[in-house]
């Protein structure tokens, strides 16, 4: 898909998007855009605007897998935030010059164990950078949030209801995200603009004081993509910038990363003992339908996976890619051979 939109979204308000959907216990909230979010104020424009539904353009925008909307990652000088990948490891127990105010930036030490042995001396433990977002120049840093506790109130005693105490994690307003849209048919370009450009509300608690988000067309450099390399030894790099939905031959969910689920060569053989996976399974909820999609069984964002057997495709697999299934909400993008997961040392600042 050569045809691409890009779109910055400025948070107004605070923002509730909660990570799970269970209402029980803390949920804390994601720390991007989801890319069915994005999907959702586009349709439900369009919807609003086209009630008859007389030809079959709503199912080409939007149910089709012709226009894939992606996860807004959050931006940091400039630089959109991709997600940590899980081979990245810093020291667990850091000496106290490493610490400052919040915000501030330290230097720290991260090692990248998909290309380094885990030969660390008993003395040094390390663990992984399983949260945050980091960018091209190799800055790691989480999105500002804050908790706050609520309640609901009786309508007849006009004071708090008993039992009914609970909490909500939320964005901090203020921040930048940025997302894109990529399209199979240049003339559709024009009207997802439209559809997309001005204020919205997003995530949970939308008609009370959260949620409000303002949306503009931007440029991105490089399309928003982390910068990849072609490599020359026969080791192959996947970073997953999303979810990924797999089906095996018979169409049924699978975890197992074979190589031609991602859409690369049968070849190539996965290397469980250089790859960091992490997965989760849940059920969406579609406002408009009121009610939950069928449950998701994925590999998480941030997940590196190792294959070897690449050097006989001459370096030709790097650069991005999209693969299996709900891509037109953002699911399935990864990066294969990206620059950062090319050297053992990768770590220069962390931001708090």
């Amino acid at each position: 898909m050569s045809n691409q939109l890009h779109f910055r979204v400025t948070l107004l308000e605070d923002a509730i998007l909660a990570s799970q959907s269970g209402t029980v216990g803390h949920n804390p909230s994601l720390a991007y855009l989801s890319g069915a979010v994005l999907h959702g104020i586009a349709a439900n424009r369009w919807y609003r605007e086209n009630r008859d539904g007389a030809d079959d353009t709503g199912w080409r925008l939007f149910h089709s897998g012709a226009v894939c909307f992606s996860d807004g990652l959050p931006v940091l000088d400039g630089e959109p935030g991709y997600p940590a990948p899980l081979s990245l490891h810093r020291p667990k127990v850091r000496p106290a010059t490493h610490w400052g105010e919040p915000g501030e930036r330290q230097q720290i030490p991260v090692r990248n164990l998909a290309m380094q042995a885990d030969d660390t001396p008993s003395t040094m433990q390390w663990e992984g950078l399983t949260t945050g977002h980091v960018t091209d120049s190799r800055i790691w840093f989480q999105s500002p949030a804050s908790l706050r506790m609520k309640t609901a109130i009786d309508p007849e005693k006009g004071r708090a209801a008993e039992s009914q105490l609970f909490s909500y994690h939320a964005l901090d307003a203020g921040q930048e995200f940025v997302f894109s849209v990529s399209c199979t048919e240049p003339h559709d370009m024009e009207s997802l603009k439209s559809l997309l450009e001005g204020k919205a509300r997003i995530g949970r608690s939308r008609t009370a004081e959260y949620g409000a988000v303002e949306i503009k067309s931007v440029a991105l450099a490089d399309g928003g993509e982390p910068k990849s390399s072609r490599r020359s030894d026969d080791v192959l790099l996947v970073w997953l910038l999303s979810d990924l939905a797999m089906v095996n031959d018979l169409g049924a969910p699978t975890l197992n990363p074979r190589p031609e689920y991602l859409g690369l060569p049968e070849s190539l053989e996965f290397m469980p003992g250089n790859s960091f996976l992490g997965t989760r399974r849940y059920s969406p909820f579609n406002a408009k339908r009121q009610c939950r999609d069928p449950e998701r069984l994925v590999l998480v964002r941030g997940s590196v996976l190792s294959f070897s057997g690449a050097k006989a495709y001459n370096g030709h697999l790097s650069g991005p890619r999209v693969a299996g299934l709900h891509q037109e909400q953002g699911l399935g993008r990864m990066v294969c051979n990206p620059v950062l997961l090319t050297v053992p040392e990768v770590g220069r600042t962390t931001r708090f």
